[in-house]
Parts: C-alpha cells; structure tokens; sequence
C-alpha cells in the first residue's frame, strides 16, 4: 500500500513539473514582442493657423445728391474704375447759375452803397471839428458805415453759399475705385439726401475681416502693439502689423495663395459676448484688383519656420487622458508618455508615413513604437524588428553583444 502511495505521489510530481515548464515557456514566448520603432526626429516646422474671412472695401460710400435738380448727364460706364475727383452726375444748375450771379450783383449794389456811407462818414468828420454837425449826427454817420459793411459781408457769404450750391450740381468721386451701376435715370428728378445716385467702393488695399476665439487670440498673442510687417515682399509696409511675429497671407477659394502678404490692421478693443469671438482685421495691397468686397476667402497665419520634435501619425495613442506615445527605454522595456500635439507637417510625408509635431512631451533622439502597438502596453519586454530600422537594429545589437 506504501509503495502504491509512492508511485503516486511521484508520477503527480513529474506531471506539474512538465505543466509548470510548459507554462513557463508559453509566458516567456508572451512577454517579449516583436515592434517597429521610430526615432524622434527634429523637423523645420512653420506653425499656420487657417480661418474663414471676408473681404471688406477699406472705403465704401453711398453717393447721394445735396441739391435738389434734374439729372442730366453720367459721366462714367457703370462698373468702372474711377479716379478720385472724377466728375460721375451733373444735375441741371440753371437755377443755381441764376443763384450766384443775382448774388453777385447784390454783393456789388452792397459795396456801392458802403463807399458812399465810407464817404459821408469822412465828410462827417471834417464838419464835426468846424462844428457843422452835432456829436449825434456823426455818431449816426458811423451807424450807417457800420452797417453798410456788414450787408457786405453778409452777401459775400451768400454769394460763397450760391457757389457751394453750384457745386454740389457736379458729383466727384470721393476717392479711387470701383463704382456700381447708376441707381436712377437720365431726367429724374433727385432729392438731397434721399436719392440714392451709386456707390463706390475702394479696391486697392482692401481688408479682410476675420474673428478668432478666445483661445486662439491667446495661443497667436494677439496685442495692441504696434510693429511694421518685416517681410521685405510686403507692399503694405505702410500698414502697421499689430500681429506680432505672424505674417499673414491669404489664399482664394481656387486654393491659389496671393503673392503678397498682408498685415494685422486693427483688432477689436472687446470680445463679443454673444460669440465668445474677437475681430481681426488684415490689410491687402490687392495690387492686381482680384479681390473684391463681400468675397470669402481663407486667411493664413503663419510664424518664422522653427524646429520641432516630431513622430510619425499612426505612432498616436488616445484615451480618456489624452494623447501618449509608447516609448522603448533602453532595456527594451515600454513605457507610457503623455505628450500636446501640434500641427501635422506638410512636408512631413517619409518614408511613407505622415508626421505630426509633438510640442511637449518628447526628447528628440528617443524611440517610439510605430507597429505592434496593440500587442504591447506599459511595463511590457520588446523586441525591435530589424526590418526597416537598420539603425535601430544596429543598436540593438550592439547592446545586446556589450557593444562587442
């Protein structure tokens, strides 16, 4: 019965001893993983901020007539170019020619009757020392000159008015640019301030107007200083850019980017409470006139190009925390980084992977898990595949042969 007990208690022995080797095994096989890395690289990187915007006329004015009178003639093709001071309307001005010239001959009647008063008020003077007349005689005399120049100088401002009057017959245009179509007709009789002629818009430089969050104009350091755009290109160097180091471009809706840059004109003094926004304004040289008022268009803000840590895209871990990398540590154990995002890079494409800037977070020169990553977690044995990290590979060699 004893050697019966024994033969058992030795054939389980031998049986957990095979299990346990063979568990052994299989969780050794399990913890070490094969994974591509990808070494942190340092890439020129131009941060670029894009937003919707609207071009705005940096003059745009409603013409209107300031006489009453009949409209006779136009003098420009409706959405021309216009120069500043070109004659646009003529309204009749008869009655206003008659206005000025029956001023005109009040003004001389005037003078005529004062250089009789100047004379009486002279002779006056020569009696009342021989004692002809009485201190109140000449006191009236001087009443009469008096009075005698200022009806001149009344009728010379009535005469000024008749002229002003005349002029407002001839409607100029106010300043340089595009002229819409005439909104009345030859012959029509228009009213001051009530008959709208055309209107006329600036073209060249035009804004573009633009809001930004709150977050955003904290992120682009939007101040109220002041500093010239620095690009030597720029056309507007005239035009204050209050943007900082940003320059800004803007691009048409075709995607084609203008040649000129622009610059940070005017940001508003408050948020909008509704919105939660501010407005911005940049200022366009507009040279070869392809913008127009009311158009929309992208704005382009965009800094000095600078170098930043970058990794490839699908390297990207997310989770309820936020973005993380896996990082392989120098004896091929993984861990955990949490790192803030930037932009991805254009000219980021190698090797067939897209790269994206890592603004915190990384050391330029570590290695991150590029494939593999969902055999793999925190505390986790690696193993790097050679294929396509030859210089990863060659590392890897060295330390596990001692560098021998």
């Amino acid at each position: 019965m004893k050697n019966i007990r024994l033969m058992f208690v030795l054939a389980l022995a031998t049986i957990l001893a095979a299990c346990s080797e063979s568990v052994s095994k299989q969780v050794s096989s399990e913890k070490i993983v094969t994974v591509e890395v990808s070494r942190v690289e340092e890439r020129q990187y131009q941060a670029e901020h894009r937003m919707v915007a609207r071009v705005e006329a940096v003059e745009d004015v409603d013409l209107y007539a300031q006489v009453q009178g009949y409209l006779i003639r136009r003098h420009f093709n409706e959405g021309d170019e216009v120069e500043a001071g070109q004659l646009l309307f003529e309204i009749d001005d008869r009655l206003f020619v008659a206005n000025v010239d029956a001023a005109e001959a009040e003004l001389a009647e005037a003078r005529a009757e004062f250089t009789v008063r100047e004379l009486n008020k002279q002779r006056g003077a020569g009696l009342l020392i021989q004692g002809g007349i009485s201190q109140a005689e000449m006191d009236t005399l001087n009443a009469y000159q008096l009075n005698a120049e200022a009806r001149v100088e009344r009728l010379i401002a009535k005469k000024q008015h008749a002229k002003l009057q005349l002029s407002f017959t001839r409607i100029k245009a106010p300043f340089s640019g595009r002229i819409s179509d005439s909104k009345v007709a030859l012959g029509q009789l228009v009213n001051p301030s009530t008959t709208l002629l055309a209107n006329l818009v600036s073209i060249s430089p035009v804004n573009v107007s633009f809001r930004v969050s709150e977050l955003e104009r904290e992120r682009l350091n939007l101040d109220s200083g002041s500093r010239v755009d620095k690009n030597s290109n720029n056309k507007n160097n005239h035009v204050q850019n209050i943007a900082g180091d940003w320059v800004t471009w803007l691009e048409l809706p075709s995607g084609k980017r203008c040649k000129n840059p622009g610059a940070i004109s005017y940001i508003d003094n408050r948020i909008d409470v509704a919105t939660g926004t501010l407005q911005v304004k940049a200022t366009f040289a507009n040279q070869k006139k392809k913008l127009l008022p009311g158009q929309y268009v992208d704005v382009v803000l965009m800094q000095a190009a600078l170098s930043h840590r970058a990794v490839p895209l699908h390297a990207i871990q997310k989770d309820s925390a936020g973005d993380y990398l896996l990082i392989v540590d120098s004896d091929f154990s993984v861990s955990r980084r949490d790192v803030v995002l930037g932009s991805i890079l254009k000219s980021g494409v190698s090797k067939g992977m897209v790269w994206v800037v890592v603004e915190q977070g990384l050391r330029a020169g570590e290695y991150v898990i590029s494939r593999g990553l969902q055999h793999v977690k925190a505390g986790s044995l690696v193993r790097i595949d050679r294929h396509g990290n030859e210089e990863v590979a060659k590392k890897t060699i060295e330390q596990a042969t001692g560098g021998a």
